[in-house]
């Protein structure tokens, strides 16, 4: 039960990650253009 806490919190850490960095990349083309 515990080990699928932390891989459940494992997951979320990624895709919060993966949603920081690719709203910095939306927002550094818009500023390009």
């Amino acid at each position: 039960m515990r080990s699928k806490k932390i891989s459940v919190l494992r997951l979320f850490t990624g895709v919060c990650s993966i949603i920081y960095i690719w709203t910095n990349y939306v927002v550094a083309e818009n500023t390009n253009q």
